[in-house]
C-alpha cells in the first residue's frame, strides 16, 4: 500500500503524541509494512507505511486518525509515539489512552492477523 492508492487528507495540526513503547519482530514488522486495504464498506481503516511511520486513515472519509512511529532497534523496530487526530470535525475521541489501545489494535487485528486480539472499550 502506498499513499497514492486512496484519496487521503493529512493529519490536521490538531492532533497529540502519545509516547508509547511496543516492540515488533522483523517478521511482524514485514507484515505491519504491507498495509491495508478496503475491500467492502465494513472495512473502517486504509493503511499503509512509509518512512518508519504508519499511518492509519478512515476509508470512508480518508481522515488520517493515528501515525504510529517507529524506531529500528537491530532487528526488531519499537513503536515509541502514536499522533492523534484531535479534530473534533474529523475524530471524536479525545481519550489518549483508549487511543493507544486503538491504534494497536488495529495492528494487532488487521495487519498481524491476530483474531483474539481485544478491540478497547468504547472511549
Amino acid at each position: 500500500m502506498t499513499r497514492s492508492d486512496w484519496k487521503l487528507r493529512k493529519m490536521p495540526k490538531s492532533q497529540v503524541t502519545i509516547r508509547v513503547s511496543r516492540r515488533f519482530s522483523a517478521r511482524e514488522i514485514d507484515k505491519i509494512k504491507l498495509g491495508f486495504r478496503p475491500e467492502s464498506m465494513d472495512d473502517k481503516w486504509f493503511i499503509f507505511y512509509e518512512q518508519e511511520r504508519l499511518n492509519i486513515h478512515r476509508s470512508w472519509t480518508g481522515y488520517c486518525i493515528y501515525v504510529v512511529h517507529f524506531e529500528k532497534e537491530g532487528r526488531d523496530h519499537v513503536a515509541c509515539e502514536v499522533h492523534v487526530n484531535r479534530n473534533p470535525k474529523q475524530y471524536g475521541v479525545s481519550d489518549n489512552s483508549y487511543d493507544a489501545q486503538m491504534a494497536f489494535w488495529v495492528i494487532d487485528f488487521i495487519l498481524l492477523g491476530h483474531m483474539d486480539a481485544r478491540m478497547p472499550d468504547s472511549a
